[in-house]
């Protein structure tokens, strides 16, 4: 009888223990930005980039606020990304870019994660996000109705699993293109980007 409930016990146990590692794997937290500096909490980097460095006509700036008026969920750090598409120079586009250090997306159903505009610099409306994997190839995905308070975007990674190879994915950039957003020259945070 107690080789009976001991058997039990140690299925029990081991089902719970494959329950909580498969539970764990289905959310992973990228970039909280509570520590307000770089890396992300993966080891990778990040920044802002130019189209052309050298035209100072266009330009993307990230840095962290830690304005509990602003930053999610009133602690911490969010991310702050600047941005100014508004240039005689065409095409004119700039944004942000994060190093996703080789990561599986294969066992999650969603990249998340909350952004706002600034509402005294402005702000658009939509921008583009690209994920990009070691063969080069990338999923592009809009984002839209980006308002003045925090609301969290749920980007669906089916298709992008159908179109290529994401087992190993290396980066994130979110794209501001003076054709897609409705606003040339604004703020928006970001905050939260998790796999779920």
């Amino acid at each position: 009888m107690f080789r009976r409930y001991m058997l039990i016990f140690i299925l029990v146990s081991g089902l719970v223990i494959c329950w909580s590692s498969v539970s764990s794997a289905q959310k992973l937290m990228i970039a909280d930005f509570n520590r307000g500096k770089k890396p992300n909490l993966i080891g990778g980097d990040f920044g802002a980039w130019d189209k052309n460095e050298l035209d100072r006509s266009q330009y993307c700036v990230e840095s962290f606020t830690a304005n509990p008026k602003i930053v999610y969920g009133s602690r911490g750090c969010s991310l702050r990304i600047d941005y100014d598409v508004d240039s005689a120079n065409t095409p004119a586009y700039n944004g942000f870019w994060m190093k996703l250090e080789k990561i599986d997306l294969v066992p999650y159903n969603y990249l998340t994660f909350y952004v706002k505009g600034d509402k005294k610099r402005g702000f658009s409306t939509d921008f583009s996000l690209i994920v990009k994997n070691t063969e080069k190839q990338k999923a592009s995905f809009m984002v839209r109705g980006v308002d003045e308070n925090w609301q969290k975007i749920l980007i669906p990674l089916d298709a992008m699993k159908k179109d290529g190879n994401f087992t190993e994915t290396t980066e994130l950039l979110i794209v501001f293109d003076e054709n897609v957003v409705t606003k040339k020259v604004g703020t928006i945070y970001i905050d939260n980007i998790t796999l779920e």
